[in-house]
């Protein structure tokens, strides 16, 4: 089934930040996120509020259904002396994998990052995710070796 990106904002129909949210969900929990529905929704519409900072992308089926989301925050960086988009989240439905709308949907990330003075992408994967850094490696993602620390408030 063909698919098309788009960019979810403030004004996108309510039944697609919906799915945005449901998909976000589902990679929280994919991920073995402690965020329920109630915290993505909230980050989401928070997202959605401040578009100079965050970004929701979606890839949309011929059936107007969103099979894939990627939800990302723009930072300013020194070593790139310009703004970045890192990307949070990138999920895409289970049965919807392996039909190339990862690559669509970061290949059109990076063509809205081009458009818009964004002098880099940022991202993390699980090390044990062969498929995502063969996928970010096709793309010309370059893996560091780092340690990622997060810490709650």
């Amino acid at each position: 089934m063909d698919h098309k990106i788009i960019e979810i904002t403030k004004s996108s129909p309510e039944t697609q930040v919906e799915a945005c949210i449901a998909l976000l969900k589902e990679q929280m929990s994919f991920i073995n996120a402690r965020s329920d529905l109630k915290h993505v929704r909230k980050g989401v519409e928070l997202g959605l509020e401040n578009p100079n900072v965050c970004k929701v992308f979606a890839a949309i089926n011929s059936d107007e259904k969103i099979t894939a989301v990627a939800y990302g925050n723009i930072g300013c960086s020194l070593e790139r002396a310009g703004y970045y988009l890192w990307i949070n989240e990138l999920f895409v439905e289970p049965e919807e994998r392996n039909k190339g709308i990862a690559t669509s949907l970061l290949k059109y990330i990076d063509k809205w990052c081009n458009e818009n003075e964004i002098k880099g992408i940022s991202l993390v994967a699980e090390v044990s995710n062969h498929t995502a850094k063969l996928l970010y490696e096709k793309l010309h993602f370059l893996a560091g070796e780092v340690l990622i620390f997060d810490k709650n408030l």
